[in-house]
């Protein structure tokens, strides 16, 4: 498992929000696609708008 510390920002309405939030995936990020899914999975998490999240940076914290 890898825990990543995430920050990105959101759009909701006319205003704009910025927000961090500490991510598990099972596998390493190695591209777009998987920063994708992470926007995806802040949405979800956190009950934003579809489309609305960009990540803005990621660190990997730690492998277990």
């Amino acid at each position: 498992m890898y825990k990543y510390f995430v920050s990105y920002n959101y759009a909701h309405g006319s205003s704009l929000g910025f927000g961090h939030t500490e991510i598990s995936r099972g596998l390493k990020v190695r591209g777009i696609d998987d920063i994708r899914a992470i926007a995806r999975d802040i949405e979800g998490y956190f009950s934003h708008e579809k489309g609305s999240v960009t990540v803005l940076n990621f660190r990997l914290f730690d492998e277990e």
